[in-house]
């Protein structure tokens, strides 16, 4: 923990439920023997998760991409979230990181993107390009803009 980072360990179902506005980001990341925990896929699961947010929050979820309820999964994700899912497929093993917006804007330029990509990219050593290009892939874009609120998956 530090001034800028706070992590809680516990049970994070219960924790959820409990919370209300109180995280920026939640980490979901729960698998038990090779499954995803089937608490923490759930519409009523995202829908707490939602509240858990503040105002501009996002939840970050990683599923087995090759899980034949993984397209339900999102389905689930996306109408607990208005639709403000965004899904990029992690750099191995067939994984899928969904990002749910507590609240935001409708769409963004990839002009925008890819400057912060780069500048994050230079900072961090990570490359940021080849996620922001990963975007185009899992999810809804014009020439111009990459939308945010999936229409059809809600």
């Amino acid at each position: 923990n530090s001034a800028r980072l706070q992590v809680d360990c516990g049970d994070g179902v219960c924790a959820v439920y409990a919370a209300r506005g109180a995280y920026d980001v939640l980490v979901l990341d729960a698998f038990d023997d090779g499954a995803q925990v089937s608490a923490c896929v759930t519409e009523d699961f995202y829908r707490a998760a939602a509240h858990a947010l503040k105002p501009g929050g996002v939840l970050v979820a990683n599923y087995f991409g090759h899980d034949r309820r993984y397209p339900t999964y999102l389905k689930r994700l996306a109408r607990a979230f208005d639709g403000r899912v965004l899904s990029l497929d992690a750099r191995e093993d067939g994984n899928v990181i969904a990002l749910a917006f507590q609240n935001g804007p409708d769409h963004v330029a990839w002009q925008s993107l890819r400057e912060v990509a780069a500048g994050l990219s230079a900072r961090l050593d990570i490359d940021f390009d080849q996620m922001v290009s990963g975007l185009r892939r899992r999810n809804r874009y014009t020439r111009r803009d990459l939308c945010i609120v999936q229409g059809g998956e809600a």
